[in-house]
C-alpha cells in the first residue's frame, strides 16, 4: 500500500456535459496504482479558488472561453503565478481569441485539446505524460 496521496486533477468548464465526459473519460486512469482524485469547477475565477484552497493539484484541464472571452487566460495566468509546477491542459471549442499556436507560444500550458469524441480518448494519455512531467519538475 503506498503511502501517496491520489494524484489532484482539475476540470474546469462551464459547460456541465463537457465537465461529466472528461471526468467520465478519467476515471479508470491511474498512476502508480491509484485513481486519479477529480474536481469539476465551472468557472475561471472557481478555478482559481480551488487551487488557492488546493496547491497540490497537479493537473488542470481547462476550458478558455468561460464567463468571458478571456476568462480562462486570465485564470491559467492566476494559477501559474500561484503554483508554476502545475500542468496545464487547455480544452477548448474554439480558438476564440488566439490562434492554437499563439495560446501555446502566449500562456503557460503544455497541451491543447479542441473538444471532441477524439478528445475525450486522448484525455487520458494527455493527463498521463503532464503527471509524468509534473514529478519531474518536483524533483
Amino acid at each position: 500500500m503506498t503511502t501517496e496521496h491520489p494524484p489532484k486533477i482539475l476540470i474546469v468548464d462551464d459547460q456541465e456535459d463537457i465537465r461529466l465526459i472528461t471526468r467520465m473519460s478519467l476515471r479508470r486512469i491511474h498512476w502508480k496504482n491509484q485513481p486519479l482524485d477529480l474536481h469539476l469547477v465551472s468557472s475561471g475565477s472557481e478555478s482559481v479558488a480551488f487551487i488557492k484552497n488546493h496547491p497540490d493539484t497537479q493537473v488542470m484541464i481547462m476550458d478558455i472561453m468561460m464567463e468571458h472571452d478571456r476568462a480562462g487566460f486570465d485564470a491559467i495566468n492566476a494559477i501559474h503565478a500561484l503554483h508554476p509546477h502545475i500542468q496545464l491542459i487547455v480544452q477548448s471549442a474554439q480558438a476564440g481569441l488566439l490562434s492554437e499556436q499563439e495560446v501555446i507560444r502566449n500562456y503557460p500550458i503544455i497541451n491543447y485539446l479542441t473538444k471532441s469524441a477524439e478528445s475525450s480518448q486522448r484525455i487520458g494519455n494527455m493527463v498521463l505524460l503532464a503527471l509524468k512531467n509534473y514529478e519531474r519538475l518536483k524533483a
